[in-house]
């Protein structure tokens, strides 16, 4: 299984970045942090190539919001078919774009929030064992 990684690129080379990869990295070891693979001009073309070679897209918040980029990257991966998450201090969250809200104060950091609810992948194991395909022993992890 393969992970796009998209986050706020104001926490790229942070201490928050490194946490969050070390969360992944329970699940797999397969993951494409865009953090210095997308270049200014022209990243949506690269992230839509790397999206695409992975399994899902886990995201994460900045300050509890995302901003423009991230939330372009989460309706890409939906429409492309991609099992989408936010991890939340460790815990995977599998989200529809219905859950996601648009403000459109501050495209850098403050485009959009997220309601999660108490859904996690933890309680979601039972009822879709593609889950348990899908992210194998590394489910109880959570």
């Amino acid at each position: 299984m393969s992970i796009y990684y998209a986050h706020s690129k104001r926490t790229y080379g942070t201490r928050v970045e490194r946490k969050q990869l070390r969360q992944l990295r329970k699940f797999t070891n397969e993951i494409t942090n865009p953090n210095g693979l997308l270049s200014r001009f022209g990243w949506q073309a690269q992230a839509r190539a790397l999206i695409d070679m992975c399994d899902c897209l886990v995201f994460s918040e900045y300050q509890d919001w995302i901003g423009k980029g991230v939330e372009w990257e989460i309706q890409y991966a939906h429409n492309q078919g991609k099992i989408v998450y936010a991890l939340r201090e460790g815990v995977l969250f599998p989200i529809q774009p219905s859950d996601i809200t648009v403000a459109g104060w501050d495209w850098a950091v403050r485009w959009a929030y997220v309601d999660v609810g108490t859904y996690s992948i933890a309680q979601s194991v039972a009822p879709l064992p593609w889950l348990r395909r899908l992210f194998g022993s590394r489910l109880s992890l959570v």
